[in-house]
């Protein structure tokens, strides 16, 4: 046979060995990517050994780092929900009424103190991450801490904002949820420390009662007047503090509507949120569909919670045991991507939703030392660690800037690393350009990062990224190297204030602890070009009031209190499930 010949048909034969092989394996292109986000709570921006941490290992969150991506200037909100609302919609929180503020009056407002509260987010005004999935074919689960409202009916949860799985709590994970007694605060503690730090107007107010008496310029009719109103009140601001989420009635675990859980256990709340997400992963890929998993963790915010596995294990308190918890609980669902042979066609995202919590916010008391997570810094080439300033509340960066590592293989470079100015409102259109989805919501103030991606360099992307602090107005603005101040906090973890006059201007990238403002008559050129910038954005952003965002519509309703079983408002489940199985895979 002649060699052309031979050749020839070497020829077809690769040929059809190739055709074969790209039958069987698609383009990874025309491939709908599944979506993983883990979002910690409260997690510190110098908790994770990938971003400096020596002391406490974080092996399986560093891997997704030497994957994929890692940013040094990631930016959230100062505090929860405002968070969680950022990363859904892609826009700023105050467009949707979901940031605290204060009246004229000078009385703080914040956006979810409790599971009676009618506001939330509106599902059905716009399209939210979870929906433009949806509409793409996705199947899609909420696992974890959800804030961001119930509403009449639940109109506000999960299951009406595209999601086809909830497992998890509608509100946070406060002191009275937790079943270690040495950190437990319930509605009556907070009740009783109220009325105690009002001693002294009470006794004073007697004092006259019985000074009027006796003296008798007070008749009996008014007496039981003044007395009634008393009560009133005093019945009134008992039944207030009932209703937040400090009460154990509102520490409540659900399944898609339903609750099944009042109070919750929190002891394994982590392997049983592990262990829905398993199940889900794995019940989506045999139904060929792709899904979307956004898995909020409960932990490491006070009180920090651990299971039995993980007591002691970090050697540095109970907040970095649930650190490790995490971190295991992160390493358990990639392994299972893995094995399903699906990890390489999954965006994982991992962050958090604001910097660590180092005072109660409701008592001004200092958290225990074993319950604070850290703000250090540690530059790539600079190892030595340079405290960021401010914590969770605060629009400092030790309150705002978080961990955020992002990896796809194939598409992202592994080791990669950003220090462009970037926020957790990127996520929605990010996603939106992988599938190709054209405008769907009013505004978008994300910016895709696809372009880091390709080039994790890119040393702008946000060239303006504004930080409200509540509903009025912008409080701070990062502008590439520099962050600018127009108010300031009463203390390390608050943001709202008076305004600065002038500004303060650090530059983050020379002081990232932000000890020395610079000269504002130096720079004033810079000054006027980012207050021009802010002008031009605040004005497109700062809306129509929004209704939610009105200071009486944030009163708790007594008769939106959720309640399992009414008038006990309470049901328990036997916790049957094995765990062996997420160890044996760790």
């Amino acid at each position: 046979m002649p060699a052309s010949e031979h050749l020839a048909r070497l020829l077809i034969v690769c040929a059809v060995l190739r055709f074969g092989n790209a039958a069987a394996e698609p383009n990874i292109e025309d491939t709908k990517p599944n979506v993983v986000i883990f979002l910690a709570d409260d997690l510190g921006y110098g908790d994770l050994g990938c971003y400096g941490n020596d002391e406490v290992p974080t092996p399986n969150i560093d891997a997704l780092a030497t994957d994929g991506l890692k940013f040094s200037r990631m930016y959230s909100q100062p505090v929860c929900t405002p968070a969680r609302a950022a990363l859904l919609t892609g826009s700023h929180p105050v467009r949707h009424g979901l940031m605290e503020d204060t009246d004229a009056y000078g009385i703080k407002s914040p956006v979810f103190v409790s599971n009676a509260q009618p506001g939330g987010l509106a599902c059905g005004k716009d399209t939210f991450l979870p929906q433009i999935l949806k509409t793409s074919g996705y199947r899609n689960a909420m696992i974890g801490k959800w804030h961001l409202g119930m509403g009449k009916d639940g109109e506000h949860l999960p299951m009406n904002c595209g999601f086809d799985v909830f497992y998890g709590i509608p509100g946070s994970h406060c002191a009275g949820c937790t079943s270690d007694e040495k950190y437990r605060l319930t509605d009556h503690d907070l009740f009783v420390r109220s009325v105690s730090s009002h001693i002294p107007a009470i006794s004073a107010g007697v004092a006259f009662l019985l000074t009027g008496v006796y003296m008798n310029m007070i008749g009996k009719r008014a007496i039981v007047l003044i007395l009634a109103c008393f009560c009133i009140g005093l019945f009134l601001h008992r039944a207030f503090f009932f209703l937040l989420h400090d009460n154990p009635l509102s520490c409540i675990l659900m399944r898609n509507k339903e609750i099944i859980e009042q109070p919750y256990k929190d002891e394994n709340m982590t392997l049983r949120m592990t262990n829905e997400a398993i199940e889900f992963i794995s019940d989506t890929v045999q139904d060929k569909s792709p899904f979307f998993l956004l898995m909020s963790y409960l932990q490491p915010h006070h009180p920090s919670i651990r299971s039995q596995n993980f007591m002691g294990k970090s050697k540095q308190g109970i907040y970095y045991d649930s650190v490790m918890e995490i971190d295991w609980s992160v390493g358990v669902i990639v392994k299972r991507l893995q094995e399903l042979s699906i990890k390489n066609n999954t965006l994982i995202i991992f962050s958090s939703d604001n910097g660590p919590e180092i005072s109660n916010p409701a008592t001004n008391i200092p958290n225990p030392p074993e319950m604070r997570g850290s703000t250090l810094y540690k530059s790539v080439h600079n190892q030595v660690g340079i405290e960021l300033s401010g914590t969770k509340g605060s629009l400092k960066e030790g309150g705002i800037r978080v961990p955020a590592i992002i990896s796809w293989p194939g598409h992202i470079p592994p080791g990669s690393q950003s220090n462009a100015v970037a926020s957790l409102m990127d996520v929605f259109p990010t996603v939106q350009e992988i599938l190709k989805i054209g405008n769907v919501n009013r505004f978008i103030d994300g910016k895709s990062l696809t372009a880091i991606f390709k080039d994790p360099g890119l040393i702008i992307h946000h060239e303006l990224l504004l930080h409200f602090c509540e509903m009025s107005a912008v409080a701070a603005v990062s502008y590439g190297n520099y962050k600018l101040y127009y108010t300031t906090g009463e203390n390390n973890h608050g943001c709202s204030g008076v305004m600065l006059q002038p500004p303060l201007l650090y530059n983050i990238a020379e002081d990232p602890g932000e000890t020395t403002p610079l000269s504002v008559r130096e720079y004033e050129p810079l000054l006027s070009k980012i207050h021009m910038g802010v002008i031009r954005q605040q004005s497109n952003i700062l809306p129509e009031i929004v209704a939610q965002s009105s200071h009486f519509s944030r009163l708790p309703r007594p008769w939106l209190f959720p309640c399992a079983n009414f008038p006990y408002c309470q049901i328990s489940i036997s916790e049957e499930q094995d765990y062996k199985y997420l160890f044996s895979n760790t």
